[in-house]
């Protein structure tokens, strides 16, 4: 678990976020690296790193969601995870299809697709932009359907 005090410390999320801008470098545009980094469970490790980083400032009563550094954060996972989606090219010869396909499945299970709902809560509106332009590129992989009614309630009025 993620002690309280980090996810409360500027500095540490700050960090975060350069880590993961870093990654973001190494990984997108290189389907090696994408393919190396999903093996080993980079996606899985991304998306527990993001559900565990919600109930820590939950159960606090603060909220990473009303720490700007925090939200930062939580976006750049986000964004990561989606840029990745994007390089999967829909067309690969049979060698690289199979490796295609255990990345849309490690990028698209429900803790990713869960992401988006849980950052629009936040109150910036251009936060709700880039999340919603998010679930728009996710939506052929996660099935937002139901969620429609509160994301009108979140985007209209975000109390």
């Amino acid at each position: 678990s993620i002690d309280p005090w980090l996810v409360e410390s500027t500095v540490w999320l700050k960090m975060k976020q350069k880590e993961l801008y870093a990654l973001g470098g190494l990984l997108r545009g290189n389907k090696n690296a994408i393919y190396y980094f999903n093996s080993i469970g980079g996606p899985s490790t991304l998306s527990h790193f993001f559900q565990k980083l919600i109930p820590v400032t939950e159960n606090s009563g603060s909220s990473v969601l009303s720490n700007p550094a925090g939200l930062k954060l939580l976006t750049r996972v986000l964004m990561l995870g989606v840029d990745l989606l994007a390089d999967l090219s829909p067309t690969q010869n049979n060698s690289g299809e199979s490796a295609d396909g255990a990345i849309l499945q490690s990028l698209t299970t429900q803790e990713w697709c869960s992401m988006p709902m849980k950052i629009l809560s936040s109150r910036s509106a251009n936060i709700q932009r880039q999340t919603i332009e998010t679930m728009v590129q996710m939506s052929s992989h996660c099935d937002f359907a139901n969620d429609v009614l509160q994301i009108e309630a979140l985007v209209e009025d975000p109390e």
